[in-house]
């Protein structure tokens, strides 16, 4: 049987427009402290419009501290400088009790795959994210309270379009970052904290 022409043109559907979510976190500068979780947090914090009278130097007064350099109990080390030889930062547990503390309403979300933080973008919510400085190459180093990233930097995840994640990195600024560099840095922990 062949085909009849009733005169109807045949539509394509349209290609869909690539998709960008940008919410807009404020930057803050870190300066020359060690503090890019806690920085990453205020910013975030400030985008819900928590704690906005704070900036990072009163911020830092109620940060949970380690007595023995354990990150999950606190922040590990020197949050004024660098201190050679010492793993300096502080992981999600004790970032999302913090964060709470100051009235937010974070959540740990270590282990979320991509799409689950893109959808948590999308639904207008900020994500700290764990990732390593200037996305190199993750430099291991094992400690007494497991695997260290010794090059770990943390920034706010803020925005995604085609082939980009959109970050406000307290270090260098808001920007867009390569898709595989951002996720090749993020998924070699998957350490992350939503902010709602």
């Amino acid at each position: 049987m062949g085909y009849i022409n009733s005169g109807a043109t045949a539509i394509s559907a349209a290609p869909k427009p690539n998709k960008t979510i940008l919410l807009g976190v404020p930057f803050i500068s870190q300066g020359n402290t060690m503090l890019c979780e806690g920085t990453s947090l205020l910013q975030a914090l400030h985008y819900k419009k928590i704690a906005t009278n704070q900036n990072l130097m009163t911020f830092v007064k109620s940060m949970p501290l380690s007595p023995n350099n354990n990150p999950n109990i606190g922040f590990s080390g020197d949050w004024r400088h660098n201190v050679n030889g010492t793993y300096q930062g502080i992981k999600p547990g004790s970032v999302v009790k913090w964060g709470n503390q100051t009235g937010g309403k974070l959540t740990n979300i270590s282990g979320a795959t991509i799409q689950t933080l893109k959808g948590e973008i999308a639904k207008g919510n900020p994500v700290v994210t764990w990732v390593t400085y200037a996305f190199a190459p993750a430099e291991h180093k094992r400690m007494f309270w497991g695997d260290a990233i010794w090059n770990r930097h943390v920034v706010t995840l803020d925005g995604y379009k085609d082939g980009f994640y959109h970050v406000v990195d307290p270090v260098f600024g808001p920007g867009w970052i390569a898709g595989k560099s951002f996720e090749t840095a993020y998924n070699v922990s998957r350490l992350a904290v939503l902010v709602r």
